[in-house]
């Protein structure tokens, strides 16, 4: 099966687009085509073409090549959460909602072309987009919203600690359910978590789309606070549970960090709301890892900070197992 690790985006963001070309399969729920072939009965009587036709007609076989795609990956993935999966992803791009907004997107970085019109490339960047989009839902979810993509996050981390832990990553901004291309892990997850998490984010793009921008957190003073945070947090946990994730972290494996945070966190939210968006939006929303990699170990528990923060990778197991 085809995976999708781009350098900076994780499998579960589709980037099938351009590998796609010889992909076909049964494909349901496929976008209404009224647009392009109302454009051809029109220009028969008035012989002007339609403008929207050519980006039509790029958007429904590109839609068609991903449909494809996610229909070949989770063949393999043998459970009925997986044909959830496939044709919620499949509805997404054949909704009204959705589709009209492509068609609009893709328009409109055509021009951006000048002279060098070409609908087959503008239909890519417009999926480019809702793929973009897809990543920053979580700005616009409500507090237990949030709190199911959380537990889902966790859980897949936990699946992927011990599968591929290189792709937790970029976690958990990077993560999408929708389009997904490779996704094993939903053998391993709670059905009633991902299934309400699935319907949180069809949710989400939806009223992105429609017009509700969404919130990203992305400046240097959240991530400062984040390291302080998560310092603290890493001083509350048993020795077993800090000794854990300081070696996995050690070893590259940011899964167990994942997976143990957002399960506290997504308790912590529970009990006081507050938390959901203080603390569970700017981590499913921060694009960057740089309150990880740059602040957060360089805190030692107890919010006491090393002089040498560089040097942190090398010491971090032993400086957080000790307390």
């Amino acid at each position: 099966m085809k995976r999708l690790i781009a350098s900076l985006i994780p499998l579960f963001l589709v980037s099938s687009l351009s590998y796609a070309e010889e992909k076909k399969s049964p494909v349901a729920d496929q976008p209404n085509q009224a647009t392009a072939t109302d454009a051809s009965k029109d220009s028969a009587k008035d012989a002007k073409p339609d403008p929207k036709a050519p980006y039509a007609a790029a958007l429904f076989k590109l839609i068609e090549e991903t449909q494809g795609t996610i229909h070949d990956a989770m063949q393999p993935v043998e459970t009925e959460l997986a044909n959830e999966v496939e044709k919620t992803s499949k509805q997404l791009l054949a909704d009204n909602v959705v589709y009209g907004a492509l068609l609009k997107m893709a328009m409109y970085r055509d021009t951006l072309n000048g002279e060098e019109s070409n609908p087959e490339r503008a239909a890519r960047s417009a999926m480019g987009s809702l793929q973009s989009m897809l990543r920053q839902t979580p700005g616009v979810m409500s507090n237990e919203a949030l709190i199911n993509r959380a537990r889902l996050v966790a859980q897949v981390s936990k699946y992927y600690s011990k599968k591929d832990p290189s792709l937790c990553r970029y976690y958990p901004q990077d993560f999408s359910i929708l389009l997904s291309v490779d996704a094993p892990w939903l053998t391993d997850v709670d059905e009633d978590v991902a299934r309400q998490a699935m319907s949180d984010e069809l949710k989400a793009i939806k009223a992105m789309l429609e017009g509700m921008p969404p919130l990203i957190i992305n400046d240097t003073d959240v991530q400062t606070v984040f390291s302080k945070f998560a310092g603290e947090w890493l001083g509350g946990l048993d020795k077993d549970t800090v000794r854990i994730i300081a070696v996995a972290k050690a070893e590259a494996n940011y899964c167990e960090l994942w997976r143990y945070m957002l399960e506290d966190v997504s308790k912590m939210t529970e009990a006081y709301p507050s938390a959901g968006q203080k603390l569970l939006l700017p981590m499913l929303t921060l694009p960057t890892r740089g309150w990880l990699d740059v602040g957060q170990w360089s805190y030692r528990v107890g919010n006491q900070s090393q002089a040498a923060p560089d040097d942190a990778a090398g010491s971090e197991a032993s400086d957080y197992s000790s307390g």
